[in-house]
């Protein structure tokens, strides 16, 4: 049988329990990382509170893990074989959204596999992603879904099949008079290749053609765990603002900005300030080195040499 609502509620408490303690954080830590109230922590911790689909979204991007890994620890080896009466199987208090772990995260396979059951005119509405980057391949198996992915909005029907790696938020709505059933994977991603990157210098124009690729880094490293002077909550609005006041610093003499490119994409950032006293003409200082995460990571190092 699979776990009944109660028991996924428990195991789930205790998984959010324990990843707080491994990070070493506080309730009054959780909460300002999170937006949601420590007392409201406290009472999930204790099983007292079922979290909604907004909050466990905002809890897992806080820990930079999948809603399955949040929900459970990955298992060792586990059978090939996945019976649908022994998936667990998670129903948000606020929608009715209905969760299913057809094949959760385990160790030597990189794909895991849910579906889920949204019931009419119902939404569910994620503000970031958990694992910048992370990519899901989502199916509709019947009903009409709604899904906008940072911004744009697709409309989906039976078959139907959208790709994305996402990197902000996103957005799940059922607009019709019956249920949405939902089909999606999430593949782990491969490790980057450091002979891919690629260091580029940008000038004034070159930095505001780039200005969403930058506020993207400097949002998901926030996001990530990074402060670099900024606070929680962070959106990615308040890092376009941040970068559209560098940009008139740049200039010889002043201050330069450097990317690193991996395959075209800029992934990595790193400021030098030339503007030092008229004492210090051989000195530089610099400034705010930011690498996304999702190229941070064992396997995934960017050496930025200015």
């Amino acid at each position: 049988m699979g776990d009944t609502g109660d028991a996924v509620e428990i195991r789930i408490a205790q998984r959010l329990a324990t990843l707080r303690a491994e990070k070493g954080w506080s309730l009054d830590a959780l909460a300002e990382r999170t937006g949601i109230s420590r007392a409201t922590l406290s009472r999930i911790e204790n099983a007292c509170t079922s979290p909604t689909a907004g909050m466990l979204g905002r809890l897992r991007a806080a820990f930079g893990l999948t809603l399955s890994r949040l929900m459970m620890e990955a298992e060792a080896g586990g059978a090939n074989l996945l019976p649908a009466a022994g998936q667990t199987t998670w129903t948000d208090p606020e929608t009715g959204f209905q969760r299913r772990v057809v094949a959760p995260p385990a160790a030597g396979y990189r794909v895991e596999i849910v579906a889920s059951v949204l019931p009419a005119s119902q939404a569910i509405t994620y503000d970031a992603s958990p694992v910048p980057g992370l990519e899901h391949e989502v199916v509709v198996l019947s009903g009409r879904l709604d899904l906008t992915v940072e911004g744009t909005a697709h409309r989906l029907g039976p078959g139907d099949c959208l790709r994305f790696r996402l990197q902000g938020a996103s957005r799940y709505a059922c607009p019709g008079l019956a249920r949405c059933a939902i089909s999606w994977s999430s593949p782990e991603r491969e490790p980057m290749q450091p002979e891919a990157v690629q260091i580029v210098e940008l000038d004034p124009s070159g930095a505001e053609h780039e200005l969403e690729a930058l506020a993207r880094i400097l949002h998901a490293c926030v996001q990530g765990g990074a402060s670099v002077s900024f606070l929680m909550p962070f959106t990615l609005e308040e890092a376009r603002t941040f970068w559209r006041k560098i940009i008139p610093l740049l200039g010889p003499g002043r201050r330069r900005l450097l990317v690193a490119r991996v395959d075209g994409r800029a992934l990595g950032t790193a400021q030098i300030d030339l503007a030092l006293p008229p004492n210090q003409p051989h000195r530089a200082e610099v400034l705010k080195v930011l690498v996304h995460p999702e190229v941070i990571g064992p396997h995934r190092v960017v050496q930025m040499e200015c």
